[in-house]
C-alpha cells in the first residue's frame, strides 16, 4: 500500500574480511552493512476494489479494509505517516568456520545497531526509544556426501555420468532487541523487519550434476536439484506474512512460521530448463505458496519463460512471462508481465533497455501496475561483472528480497 522515497540514502557492504589475518588467518569470517539516509512513505490512496479485491470479504482478507477504503486510509488510522525521516543502521556479522571430521560446523553472532530521529509516537506511543539495538546468535552445522556413477551414458537425455551430491544441514538461530518490529514502521523489509525468537531449520539439499558439451569441450552442469527442508519457529516470533521463508546467509530476514519447502530446478536440455517450488504451512495445515515454470534459450542473443504462480491464502493465481533479447553488440532490451486471471486482465508490464559501456552497463526501466494505475521509471547504472549495480527508481515497490526482473 506505499513506497518509500530515498532523499537519499547511502549504502555500503562488506563481505568476507579476515579481521585477524595477521595473527590466525581464516579463523574468523567478518560482514558488515551500512546505510544512513533520509526516507519517506508515499501512500495509495486506490480504493481496494480497484486493486483487485471487489468485495468486503476478499478486500478484509487481504487488506483489512472494506472494498470502497483504501489501505492509506488504513495506515493512517494506524500512526503511519508520510513526513520524512533520518534513519542510520549498521549490522556486523562474524563467523567461525570450525571441522569436526566430515562435519562443518559455523558458530555465528550478529549485532545491529538503528538509529532514528524520532520515536514514531503516533505509529507506538507506548515505545519511547529512538535506538534500537538488535543482536543474534546461532550455528550452522552440515557435511557432504556424494557418489559418481561413471557408467551412466545417455544420448537421449544428454546425460554423461552422474555425481550425486547430499548436504543435509542443521541450523539453531535466536534473535532478541529492545524494541519489537511490531512497534516500528517499515522502511525496509531487511531493516525494521527482521526477525527475533527462536528458529530452527532441517533441510537436505541434492544435486545431481552430469557432463554436457561432447569431446573437447565437456563441462559439468547441474542436471537437477532438489531442497527439502522444514522449519519450526517459537512461539514469541512475529508473523510477517503467510508464506513462510528461510533464508540461510540471513535468518533475521526469514518469515517465521512452521512450514515445509521443497523446490526443485531441472536442465532438460541445453535450451529447456525447469523449476518448481511448494511451501506447506504445517500450523494452518494448508499449501501456502506454489509456483512453477519454464525457461527457454532460443538461441545465444534471445530466450524467454513462463510461470505460474499459486498464492494459497487469497486463493489467487497468477501466470508470469518474460523475454530478453540481445538487440545489437551492445543494446539488450527485456520486457515482463504478470497476468491475473481472475480480473481477466494484466496485472504488471515492465520493459527494460540496457546499454554495455566498455566498464559499464547504463539503462532504463518503464513498470506499470495496471491495478493501482501507478508507474514507475528505474535508471540502472552496473559496473561490469556485477550482478546488480546502482538502481534509481520512482514509485517503485517497498525492497523485496529474492525479486528480480525476468528472473
Amino acid at each position: 500500500g506505499y513506497n518509500v522515497d530515498r532523499l537519499p540514502e547511502v549504502r555500503y557492504w562488506r563481505i568476507a574480511d579476515d579481521p585477524l589475518r595477521r595473527w590466525l588467518p581464516g579463523w574468523v569470517v567478518y560482514h558488515s552493512e551500512h546505510r544512513a539516509g533520509q526516507l519517506a512513505m508515499n501512500f495509495s490512496d486506490v480504493s481496494a476494489a480497484s486493486m483487485g479485491y471487489p468485495t468486503d470479504r476478499r478486500a478484509q482478507q487481504a487488506l483489512g479494509i472494506d472494498a470502497d477504503e483504501s489501505v492509506a486510509d488504513r495506515l493512517r488510522t494506524a500512526g503511519l505517516q508520510e513526513k520524512s525521516i533520518w534513519r542510520g543502521d549498521s549490522r556486523h556479522e562474524f563467523i567461525v568456520p570450525l571441522d569436526a571430521g566430515p562435519i562443518r560446523v559455523l558458530p555465528f553472532v550478529v549485532g545491529r545497531l538503528t538509529v532514528y530521529d524520532t520515536d514514531f509516537p503516533a505509529y507506538a506511543p507506548a515505545e519511547d526509544e529512538r535506538n534500537r539495538v538488535w543482536g543474534g546468535a546461532g550455528v550452522r552445522a552440515t557435511t557432504t556426501i556424494q557418489h559418481v556413477n561413471s557408467s551412466l551414458d545417455s544420448a537421449l537425455f544428454d546425460l554423461h555420468q552422474i555425481r550425486h551430491i547430499i548436504e543435509p544441514g542443521v541450523t539453531i538461530w535466536h534473535a532478541d532487541t529492545n524494541i519489537d518490529r511490531t512497534n516500528l514502521p517499515e522502511y525496509d523489509r531487511d531493516v525494521e523487519g527482521i526477525a527475533e525468537g527462536s528458529m530452527i531449520r532441517a533441510g537436505v539439499d541434492q544435486t545431481w550434476q552430469t557432463k554436457r558439451g561432447g569431446p573437447g569441450r565437456w563441462r559439468s552442469i547441474d542436471w537437477l536439484t532438489l531442497r527439502t527442508e522444514w522449519v519450526w519457529s517459537s512461539s514469541d516470533t512475529d508473523e510477517h506474512g503467510p508464506i513462510g521463508r528461510w533464508y540461510e546467509d540471513k535468518p533475521e530476514l526469514s518469515n517465521p512460521g512452521e512450514f515445509f519447502h521443497i523446490a526443485s530446478t531441472l536442465q532438460l536440455s541445453e535450451v529447456v530448463g525447469l523449476g518448481a517450488e511448494t511451501t506447506h504451512d504445517i500450523d494452518r495445515r494448508k499449501n501456502a505458496y506454489s509456483a512453477g515454470g519454464i525457461a527457454v534459450r532460443h538461441g545465444p542473443d534471445f530466450s524467454t519463460s513462463f510461470a505460474v504462480r499459486h498464492v494459497g491464502e487469497l486463493s489467487s493465481t497468477f501466470l508470469d512471462a518474460t523475454a530478453a533479447a540481445q538487440l545489437t553488440s551492445k543494446y539488450r532490451g527485456a520486457i515482463a508481465m504478470s497476468y491475473d486471471p481472475s480480473r481477466s486482465d494484466f496485472q504488471r508490464i515492465e520493459a527494460r533497455l540496457e546499454r554495455a559501456f566498455p566498464n559499464v552497463i547504463l539503462g532504463t526501466s518503464i513498470s506499470y501496475n495496471n491495478i493501482s494505475g501507478e508507474t514507475s521509471f528505474g535508471i540502472i547504472l552496473r559496473p561490469t561483472g556485477f550482478g546488480e549495480g546502482l538502481n534509481v527508481r520512482g514509485g517503485d515497490d517497498a525492497g523485496r528480497r529474492g525479486s528480480g526482473f525476468g528472473g
